[in-house]
């Protein structure tokens, strides 16, 4: 998996490496430009992906055949607790984060440890078992840890790649909570993974349903492709209950993923076929393996001694994890491919820098001769001046566009502060509209299965809904500021560059009437594509730590009031008040049937209600602590552009006071000078083509889409 990208990455920090092994360029240029920074996030750039499933859908599975080894627990009687996260490290080791802050490692110290002792450790650590406490504090092991990340050495995490195995789609609120909040905003592409047969249940359409709202909300990129559907098992399903399964699933998604991205895989074939490829399992294992069972090229069933090495092409092939790898780095690559550009393009700026400084001395010194010494240092002087002169002037201009664009003009008109007011009440209205035809409409479908039986089961799993709604509203909000912010960044952007290109050029024009040569434009310092880059990814980080920052105040708000008896109270003992609806005699709980669903929904519209309310007073909050986000967001983009000017306004500076020592050069030694300058011209030319190669391949291929 990202071949493609991890060697276009590793050739442009070769690139890197050689410009800073150049001696003909000037170490304050590379400076200037920060590439160092640019080079920072590119080696920092990880792609996380986050598993979700129902329990036993094969998760670890599909992690162990991600790896090619058996290293998370597939047992099926081993639900996972607590969020597993594998990432890359030179040696073996697990790492445990418990809910209180400590932590432990294991192996605590260098000491060699088998795959089999980690697995059995990470299986004790990981799996649900209610019947185990952890000495340290008598709570269950669900309850103490937070998370669990696995160190190995492994191909595929090399790359950058990071994947989480979250706990099910069915656990309990708090965690699918810390999921939502902590995981979802926080990772590239989201997997969810499901079985055939559990396509078409009614309870898993919902879940889903808003499982997938959450996904989305937890990206600004509002088409949905960083989600991804896996249908798994398909070794153990015929092809006609696998194409039900995909069809039932389009329409499951219809209204809330009208295109989904969805991929049929066998994960067990996926890992098995690997760990005989990789060495860790042999041919006789293969054979002995009662659920490695499929029909060869010709047609023919292939099982135990009729394995063969040449079949275990043909089982990973099977398995269909060479389209999902594929279809997972097509996205990554052309998602993050820029990181790679951006690299390219502030190399290639620094030599065109260097160039045309070199092209300006030799212009100064060639006219030299017809001009005095003292003349050509007050001329010099004079630039340094109107240079001043005109940073003075665009860092007013880039205030007042901030201003015009985002914080208004000290009259607390800004467009923040009116974005502010907008989630607090258009938003709000839209959300609350949301949530309470959403909440009604599952009631009334609930409502009709309303039994003695199952009403506390029922109002129990309703509580429930009614927080997951008020959650995913809660994202909407957030989600909508945001977008309306990234819009506007649109003109904004626009208008910085259109002001900093004015800039550049009008000093490059008063440089060269100045000193009476033509002067070669040193060509986009401030890169309009490459700003735009650096402000959406601050905009997507700030927006993923708002998720993260806003939505985990009202967890279970409203299932907790009612798992404490404290809202709903009609009589003494909610649940006794529910129960005795019914009495002892059958026939009056058959007449009463209808009044006791009347009541219940009575109950039910309460919640409604207190959901309604609670959404209310969030998005009061949300819009307060959005007005804080967004202004801070806004000054990270003022001082990215302030830095930009900065570093321009030392590079004209040190381009003056070089050819100021020019010219305080005696004569008989300015030709040499010349001769220096025109080979660093003839250096930097063939660098620059060089780049403009490298960078052509780099966008032909984000361009074609990584086929």
């Amino acid at each position: 998996m990202l071949q493609t990208y991890n060697y276009l990455k590793e050739e442009v920090l070769r690139l890197v490496e050689s410009l800073y092994q150049d001696q003909t360029v000037d170490p304050a240029t590379i400076a200037e430009q920060n590439l160092e920074d640019v080079v920072q996030r590119l080696k920092d750039e990880t792609f996380r992906i986050a598993l979700v499933a129902p329990f036993s859908a094969g998760k670890s599975t599909l992690v162990n055949g991600l790896l090619g080894r058996e290293l998370l627990s597939m047992d099926v009687r081993a639900e996972t607790a607590s969020i597993t996260i594998v990432k890359y490290g030179e040696r073996p080791q697990i790492v445990v984060h418990y809910r209180d802050g400590t932590m432990d490692e294991y192996p605590k110290t260098h000491n060699e440890v088998s795959t089999a002792e980690m697995k059995e450790y990470l299986r004790g650590i990981t799996a649900v078992d209610r019947r185990r406490t952890n000495a340290r504090s008598g709570e269950s092991v669900e309850d103490l840890v937070r998370e669990v990340v696995v160190h190995w050495n492994l191909g595929l995490c090399r790359n950058g790649v990071e994947i989480i195995d979250t706990p099910g789609l069915f656990s309990r609120y708090e965690v699918h909570g810390e999921i939502t909040q902590r995981i979802l905003p926080s990772v590239n592409a989201v997997l969810f993974l499901v079985e055939p047969d559990n396509v078409g249940q009614a309870h898993f359409q919902q879940v889903i349903e808003d499982r997938v709202r959450e996904a989305k909300n937890s990206s600004l990129d509002d088409s949905g492709r960083h989600i991804f559907f896996i249908i798994n098992k398909i070794d153990q399903h015929t092809s006609e209950d696998i194409q039900k399964a995909y069809s039932d699933l389009v329409e499951v998604l219809a209204p809330v993923l009208p295109n989904p991205q969805i991929l049929k895989v066998s994960a067990y074939f996926a890992m098995k076929s690997r760990m005989f490829l990789n060495g860790d399992i042999s041919l006789e294992e293969l054979r002995r393996d009662e659920k490695i069972k499929f029909v060869d090229h010709e047609g023919y069933p292939v099982a135990g001694r009729g394995i063969e090495a040449q079949h275990v092409k043909q089982l990973f092939d099977m398995s269909g994890f060479a389209q999902l790898e594929e279809a997972l780095s097509r996205y990554f690559e052309n998602k993050h491919m820029y990181q790679v550009e951006s690299v390219h393009e502030t190399v290639a700026a620094i030599y065109r820098r260097e160039l045309a400084s070199a092209k300006d001395h030799i212009a100064l010194l060639q006219i030299q001769k017809a001009e005095t010494k003292q003349a050509l240092v007050e001329k010099l002087r004079e630039v340094d001046n109107q240079t001043e002169e005109l940073v003075s002037k665009v860092r007013s201009t880039v205030t007042d566009v901030f201003s015009d664009g985002f914080t208004g003009r000290g009259d607390g008109g800004g467009f923040v502060t009116s974005l502010s007011e907008w989630v607090k009440q258009e938003g709000q209205s839209q959300a609350i509209e949301g949530f309470r035809r959403d909440t009604q409409k599952r009631w009334q479908n609930r409502v009709k299965g309303i039994s003695e039986g199952n009403a506390e089961a029922e109002l129990r799993e309703f509580a429930k809904e009614v927080d997951d709604l008020i959650g995913i509203y809660k994202q909407e909000l957030i989600k909508n500021a945001f977008a309306t912010m990234q819009k506007r960044l649109v003109p904004v952007s626009r208008s910085l560059t259109n002001h900093l290109e004015y800039f550049e050029d009008e000093i490059q024009a008063r440089f060269s009437s100045i000193l009476a040569f033509g002067s070669e434009k040193t060509l986009q310092f401030f890169d309009p594509d490459q700003l735009v880059n650096e402000f959406e990814k601050e905009l997507y980080g700030s927006f993923s730590r708002t998720i993260s920052a806003l939505y985990g105040n009202l967890s279970g708000r409203v299932n907790q009031s009612l798992q404490e008896n404290t809202s709903y109270i009609r009589k003494p003992g909610f649940w006794n008040w529910l129960k005795s609806w019914f009495g002892l005699d059958e026939k009056e709980r058959h007449v009463d049937l209808m009044g006791f669903r009347e009541d219940v929904t009575d109950l039910a519209q309460q919640m409604i209600d207190d959901g309604e309310n609670a959404l209310k007073g969030e998005a009061s909050e949300i819009s307060r602590r959005i007005a804080t986000f967004l202004m801070a967001l806004v000054d990270e983009f003022r001082r990215l552009v302030t830095e930009k000017i900065s570093g321009y306004h030392q590079y004209r500076k040190r381009l003056l006071k070089k050819m100021e020592e020019n010219v305080q050069q005696r004569e008989e030694s300015i030709a040499e000078t010349v001769a220096e300058y025109e080979q660093k011209v003839h250096h930097f030319e063939d660098k620059i083509a060089l780049l403009q190669k490298s960078l052509a391949t780099v966008k032909e291929v984000a361009v074609s889409g990584f086929h």
